[in-house]
């Protein structure tokens, strides 16, 4: 099942379509190796699919050391509400992206969020992008 379906907006001449949730362990391992950016709130790591027609995939991973399953629930829920809204606009056609968070991310600010997935997306797509 889709986590969520995102407007038809142009990022480039491969703009997001859908984006579908990353399911299997082997895509998040070998995400692992693609291009990172690591922040304060979070680290981003994406990279291109075998097929570059492909949906947009995505995949969150929020230990257990950041808190038990309440929090842990609430910290997903804000960063799939942050990707919903910058993805339509800065996400690529054939992109995986893992999002891996950090404490930080329960607190900040939503707008802080925001600027930060974005400027992720642009450090993943600098200069291309190996998966």
């Amino acid at each position: 099942t889709d986590r969520f379906l995102t407007s038809l907006k142009h990022a480039s001449s491969n703009p997001v379509n859908k984006v579908t949730s990353l399911k299997k362990r082997r895509d998040f391992l070998r995400l692992r190796r693609a291009r990172t950016y690591k922040g304060k709130l979070f680290s981003v790591s994406g990279g291109q699919d075998h097929t570059p027609q492909s949906d947009t995939r995505i995949g969150y991973t929020v230990t257990s050391k950041l808190g038990n399953a309440v929090v842990r629930n609430r910290i997903k829920r804000r960063l799939r509400a942050v990707t919903e809204s910058v993805l339509p606009e800065k996400g690529l056609r054939g992109f995986d992206y893992v999002v891996i968070a950090r404490r930080a991310a329960l607190r900040a600010e939503y707008a802080d969020l925001i600027n930060e997935f974005s400027t992720a997306l642009d450090h993943i797509h600098k200069n291309g992008s190996k998966g």
